[in-house]
Order: C-alpha cells, then sequence, then structure tokens
C-alpha cells in the first residue's frame, strides 16, 4: 500500500507539470507541539513535524488544489518509517465560499471543511473528521488558524490551535503549531522569481479565456500575452521596476463588459510576484434582427 501511496504523490507532479503551462507550486512546513494529551498535560514532550507540497490551478469554480504530504512525523524521539505518515491530499476553493477537502494515507480517509471567520480573511476555522479503515475508528478536529501575508506577498506564516477527538467523546490531544507557507510560480517549466500575474474573472470567480493583457514601461510596449483556461497569464521573468499593466478592452468576448480600470501601474521589486486583477461583468445581448427588402 505504502509503494501505491508513493507513486499516486509522485504522479500527482508528473501531471500537474505535463499539463499545466503555467502553474503554482505550494510548499508548507511547520512544527506541531502537542500541549495536552488523554489528560496530562505534556507540554514539550514531543515534538512532529508536517511537511506539504503540492501544485494549484484555478478552474471556473474556484481553486483545485492537488498534493502529497508527510503529517506527524516524530522529528524528536524514535524514528520510523516517513511513509507512515504519508498521505494524498486535494482540495476545491470556492470563489468566496470556503475549502472542501479530502485525504487519504495507507490506511485513513478523511474529508474537511473550512472557512473564514466574522469575515476575516486572515482567522479560520476547519472540522475534519477521519475514518480508520482497519480498527473501525473515527477521529474529529476542530482547528483554528491565524496566517499573516509577509511583505512579498508570496510567503505567509501561521499560528494554530487545534483540539483533537476520538469518536466524539474521549479527547485525544490539543496542540499548537507555527506554520511557514510559500509559493514557486512556474511558466512553461521555468521557475519565476520577478513576474507579474495577471488574471480576469467575473463578479462569480468565473475565469475569462483568451483577454489580452499588456504591459508597458514608460510606455513603451514590453510584452503581450492572452489569459489562459483558467483565466490567468504570466509575463514570465521580468526586470524590477515600475510597470503599467493594461487589458486591452476590444478583446474581451462580447458578451462582458469590464468593470474595473483597464490600467494599473504596479512596482515589483527583485524576487517578487505581484498579481493584477481585472474583473468584468456578463451583459446582455440583445437580439440582432436582418430585414430584406425589394424595391
Amino acid at each position: 500500500m505504502k509503494k501505491y501511496l508513493l507513486f499516486a504523490i509522485i504522479a500527482i507532479f508528473i501531471f500537474s507539470s505535463s499539463v499545466l503551462a503555467t502553474s503554482t507550486i505550494d510548499y508548507n512546513f511547520s512544527i506541531d507541539t502537542p500541549i495536552y494529551k488523554e489528560g496530562e498535560n505534556v507540554f514539550g514532550e514531543k515534538i512532529l513535524g508536517t511537511a506539504r507540497i503540492g501544485t494549484s490551478f484555478q478552474k471556473s469554480y474556484g481553486k483545485v488544489s492537488l498534493g502529497g504530504e508527510v503529517s506527524s512525523y516524530p522529528l524528536v524521539g524514535k524514528s520510523e518509517d516517513l511513509l507512515n505518515y504519508a498521505s494524498i491530499r486535494g482540495s476545491i476553493d470556492w470563489f468566496e465560499a470556503g475549502r472542501l477537502g479530502g485525504s487519504l494515507s495507507r490506511d485513513t480517509l478523511g474529508i474537511s471543511y473550512s472557512d473564514n471567520l466574522f469575515g476575516n480573511e486572515n482567522l479560520s476555522a476547519t472540522i475534519e473528521n477521519k475514518w480508520y479503515i482497519e480498527d473501525e475508528r473515527t477521529t474529529q478536529r476542530l482547528s483554528l488558524s491565524y496566517k499573516k501575508k509577509l511583505p512579498n506577498n508570496q510567503n505567509s506564516i501561521s499560528i494554530n490551535a487545534s483540539w483533537n477527538v476520538e469518536n466524539l467523546k474521549k479527547t485525544q490531544n490539543a496542540s499548537i503549531s507555527a506554520s511557514y507557507n510559500g509559493s514557486f510560480h512556474y511558466m512553461d517549466g521555468n521557475k519565476l522569481n520577478t513576474s507579474i500575474i495577471g488574471e480576469v474573472y467575473d463578479k462569480d470567480g468565473k475565469p475569462i479565456e483568451g483577454v489580452t493583457i499588456r504591459i508597458l514601461v514608460n510606455d513603451k510596449l514590453i510584452k503581450r500575452v492572452k489569459t489562459s483556461q483558467g483565466g490567468t497569464t504570466s509575463f514570465g521573468e521580468l526586470e524590477p521596476g515600475d510597470y503599467k499593466v493594461q487589458l486591452l478592452v476590444d478583446s474581451l468576448p462580447e458578451e462582458y463588459e469590464l468593470v474595473s480600470e483597464r490600467e494599473k501601474k504596479i512596482t515589483i521589486e527583485k524576487n517578487q510576484i505581484e498579481k493584477v486583477s481585472f474583473e468584468v461583468i456578463e451583459i446582455k445581448i440583445l437580439e440582432k434582427t436582418t430585414f430584406n427588402a425589394k424595391l
């Protein structure tokens, strides 16, 4: 089972790199310290590690993520087989809604739901249920997370607190953790370090394909590109500096109208990737009627 799990994780990345022209590779590392276990305070007794890596891409209904995870691996204490802690993960983020996720490991199946609290995009809560295939028990986890983006907007740090219960009754443990999260942006297999990502969506989050976006420096055209099926596009590796990002209105499908500014000014620093978003709305096209007459 462990061999197939490893093959499946590798297959995810082969699929992602070969099918997606422009993608984002997300990575995460966290250190988790139990502070409560089976009725006893065990602060500092065991330090666990979690490492995640995956790929994400935009679809019409939101963001799709696939990846692998090695979770709750003991960093201190007796060393054990790494693949015993490995799992495959996937999730869907609906625009302006929550995230539905799932996981599969050698002996567990999990499903989770997370959403922001009180309209605060930095504060979120997650509810997760796991089914253990071999001994027919279940565990539940409730966690709160606060995330703060770092100045480059590509990396972030998180503080998490969680409470774990078995069969909805017995408390297993409570824990706190700190995580470091980031993203690598790729275009045609090449990693981007300094760039601009353009995206075009309607008010419901539907991506708009085939829209032309261009960038200028000192009013001189540098590059012109079209959005992909996922509504995004990249201008490749760029020099740090000031840019104008323009959407060509004539390139929009006739049933859409631009509601945001058509030109945006942006400054990028070295090793910084910035997103520029344009919003459109769908408009009603009056039916055209042609009259033919002979005199």
